[in-house]
């Protein structure tokens, strides 16, 4: 596995450990079953004649050990029947099984699990996620049973459907805060432009994490590039990553437009990530090609200006709200509003003119339906 494929492979990982622990908590539950699997692997070639010597010499308890570490060919040996293959075969008795497992080692491990609160690190796991050791991955198995997270309305006087309609105004199209007040309050709904806010500020990034955690996978062409926005008088850059079908990877303002930024860029783009991109395309700015060397040395780059269109389009939407918002009020004002804005508004902005109207109409409803359950609000009779 090349850097770049591994550096992928533990982001993704990590994407999955941060919804059950904190960022300082990674190394506690990746440190101890990097361990066990490491074990298993250089166990594995000698499993069975360890197995035969400790049938055989069982009576003997703990003086086998001389038997069963000759059989082993290292100081350590296991001898459970069991290995981390089989231990994910049975989900249901996981818990017992695996503390079976642990309990089979040689008594000069006990140290190194004692040290590593492997038995505690166990228990957390099992209580939240399931990681499937034998494919060094993450299965989320809580979180595949219980029903899909909801948004919290609760103290709120106005029930969902107000709340995430108002927020769908709002992202969705360019209106103002007065415009969706007027516009609910000609459907009889009463509230303020203050109130408006509030909620898109509460909400709106909450339901675009949803949208963003329930779309398939982006595309492996990335075009990156970068749009210059005002904010008091001074000048910064947004940049802007998308993939090949216009969906908005991941946007950045950063303090410099130089090769550093352009590898922070990279990188942010890159974590949580579980695959790194087939090609990335990119303008004529040499900071791009000097970060792709340095990031992902493997991947194509092609640098053009003329194939960078998918970028550049990506740019109007954002250009189309700036001259509603009367302008951007700080450099940080930018990322805030479009990390919710472009994961709304893209999702109710299928690629209409490569679809029939037949398509187009069934596609809109089942993004309606799927607005829904983001949203918690009930389905429509």
């Amino acid at each position: 596995m090349s850097g770049t494929a591994s550096a992928a492979f533990v982001w993704s990982i990590a994407d999955l450990l941060r919804r059950n622990y904190k960022q300082s908590d990674y190394g506690g539950v990746i440190l101890p079953f990097t361990l066990l699997r490491r074990l298993d692997c250089t166990l594995a070639p000698t499993k069975e004649a360890v197995l035969r010597e400790h049938a055989a010499h069982k009576e003997l308890g703990a003086g086998a050990g001389f038997f069963l570490t000759a059989a082993s060919g290292f100081n350590v040996y296991n001898t459970s029947p069991l290995d981390l293959g089989k231990l994910l075969g049975d989900p249901n008795n996981l818990r017992a099984n695996l503390t079976s497992y642990i309990g089979a080692f040689s008594e000069n491990t006990r140290d190194i699990f004692e040290r590593y609160e492997f038995e505690q690190q166990v228990e957390k796991v099992l209580s939240g996620s399931v990681v499937g050791l034998a494919g060094g991955r993450v299965c989320d198995t809580r979180r595949m049973n219980e029903q899909d997270a909801r948004p919290c309305y609760k103290r709120h006087r106005f029930p969902a459907e107000i709340i995430g309609h108002a927020v769908w105004l709002y992202f969705r199209f360019a209106l103002s805060y007065r415009d969706v007040e007027e516009l609910l309050a000609e459907r009889g709904v009463v509230v303020t432009y203050e109130t408006v806010r509030q909620w898109c500020r509460k909400f709106g990034q909450s339901y675009a994490n949803e949208r963003r955690r329930r779309r398939p996978r982006p595309g492996d062409k990335w075009h990156l590039d970068e749009v210059f926005i005002t904010s008091k008088g001074t000048t910064h850059d947004l940049w802007r990553a998308v993939d090949q079908d216009g969906n908005v990877l991941d946007i950045l303002v950063p303090a410099r437009r130089d090769k550093a930024a352009a590898a922070k860029f990279l990188r942010k783009v890159l974590r949580g990530r579980a695959y790194v991109p087939r090609v990335v395309i990119t303008d004529k700015f040499a900071s791009y090609g000097a970060a792709r060397r340095a990031v992902l040395p493997s991947v194509a780059h092609r640098r053009h200006k003329g194939r960078n269109n998918r970028a550049e389009r990506a740019h109007q939407p954002t250009r189309e709200r700036e001259r509603r918002l009367r302008r951007f009020k700080d450099p940080g004002h930018a990322p805030r509003f479009l990390a919710a804005s472009g994961p709304i508004a893209g999702h109710c902005r299928p690629r209409r003119h490569r679809l029939t109207a037949t398509a187009y109409r069934e596609t809109r409803t089942a993004r309606f339906a799927t607005w829904r359950a983001v949203t918690g609000t009930p389905a429509m009779a």
